[in-house]
């Protein structure tokens, strides 16, 4: 099974994707919806020859949900 790469995210993008399910190929985030399933499906979509298990799902939280 692959390993997916978390990407760093900027704080441009925390605010952009916050409460929302980002996926990612390739280590950055093509695109995220308000469900991890919408996000992978849109994956999908944009990117049809990768395998499932080369789709990452990362959720990225609120910022009054983080705790730094």
């Amino acid at each position: 099974m692959p390993v997916i790469e978390v990407p760093q995210i900027s704080l441009e993008e925390q605010r952009k994707y916050a409460g929302r399910h980002a996926a990612i190929v390739e280590g950055r985030i093509v695109s995220s919806g308000d469900t991890a399933r919408e996000a992978f499906q849109k994956a999908k979509e944009l990117f049809p020859e990768k395998k499932t298990d080369e789709i990452g799902l990362l959720y990225i939280p609120r910022e009054e949900m983080m705790i730094l």
